[in-house]
């Protein structure tokens, strides 16, 4: 659904007021004859996600440029948006250049990055992740990015898996040292790492119940109660499907 006017008036004033703000000349009369400027940004409607530490960052750049430069005064340049991710450069009269990035500063994952992981942990799909960002005005991003993106996730959550288990068997091992407690095998001498096993299958009705063809278990050690492997396993295969119809 568009914007009334009236608001989209009010969120480009806004825009405008942030970007020709100057703190050594303030006037209402300066401001409100900037307000007929045009900006120089294709959509100047929406939300837009900014990482608080390029805030303080362009705040500072800014402020130290309005004390050496004469000819001050900063216009919106343009926008550059991969989904959640965007750059907002401005530019003064004088040449020189700041902006204001999503992921600038920031110690954690890169935002769009973010969401997918987000929603991974959420079982949520991008359909969904679109419906939510279309709520909250926000640019959700594309299939292509998405998807890769998704990818990506995926390949880190099993590498840090297996990197996790590998340090959880060598947690086990070294506390069955410590408990001396071992295991004879044709002679040869190897720690004892009790374990506990668990496995399932998920279960779906409608109407009637079934069980699903794949199942997945779990090995875990009995004195950290960390995972040390995880196995999955399926009744049909697709391969074995096709050449039995060929």
């Amino acid at each position: 659904m568009p914007l009334p006017k009236a608001h989209r008036l009010r969120q480009i004033a806004s825009v405008k007021r942030a970007a020709n703000f100057n703190p050594h000349n303030i006037s209402y009369e300066d401001v409100s004859s900037r307000h007929k400027e045009s900006l120089k940004i294709k959509n100047s409607t929406g939300r837009r996600a900014i990482a608080f530490r390029s805030i303080l960052d362009f705040v500072d750049a800014t402020n130290w440029h309005s004390r050496a430069c004469k000819q001050y005064k900063l216009e919106l340049d343009k926008e550059v948006q991969i989904g959640l991710r965007c750059r907002i450069s401005f530019k003064c009269l004088c040449g020189w250049k700041a902006g204001l990035e999503s992921d600038h500063g920031t110690t954690t994952l890169p935002v769009n990055m973010a969401l997918v992981w987000g929603c991974q942990n959420s079982a949520v799909g991008r359909d969904s992740a679109m419906g939510l960002m279309t709520a909250l005005d926000l640019t959700t991003p594309s299939a292509p990015t998405f998807f890769g993106l998704q990818t990506d996730c995926k390949t880190d959550i099993l590498f840090a898996l297996d990197k996790e288990m590998a340090l959880a068997a060598e947690e086990e091992k070294k506390l069955a040292v410590a408990s001396e407690e071992f295991i004879d095998v044709e002679g040869v001498q190897y720690p004892a790492i009790r374990v506990v096993l668990d496995g399932g299958w998920s279960k779906r009705t409608y109407g009637h119940g079934y069980n699903a063809n794949c199942g997945v278990a779990v090995i875990i050690g009995a004195r950290t109660g960390k995972v040390l492997h995880i196995g999955t396993r399926t009744k049909t295969c697709l391969q074995c499907t096709k050449n039995q119809q060929s």
